[in-house]
């Protein structure tokens, strides 16, 4: 998978500075440019390799495509031990109350 970074490196009087918008508070100054660009390349090898958090991912799903995310990993044995009656005993499941009959 191809991925772009923008890097913008600066020359100023005491050296040179690098910026990756990509990578959120990140900034790199030396006096030499082999440095900086040696910094560079092991920060963004670091940020391409690290796992996208899973509010990236589903930040914009509905909660029960999340919710149905979820239960894929579910088996069906585990899936049978769970209360049938939903949020109705919800006290009794939760606080451990008598169930209430219906």
């Amino acid at each position: 998978m191809k991925q772009q970074i923008n890097i913008l490196i600066e020359k100023d009087d005491s050296g040179y500075i690098a910026y990756c918008s990509e990578i959120e508070g990140y900034k790199v100054t030396a006096k030499s440019l082999d440095i900086v660009v040696n910094n560079l390349k092991t920060t963004i090898a670091n940020y391409l390799q690290a796992p996208a958090t899973p509010s990236d991912k589903e930040a914009d799903k509905p909660i029960w495509e999340i919710a149905q995310d979820l239960m894929e990993d579910v088996t069906e044995d585990e899936k049978s031990k769970l209360p049938k009656d939903g949020a109705q005993q919800h006290d009794h499941y939760i606080y451990g109350t008598p169930k209430i009959n219906s």
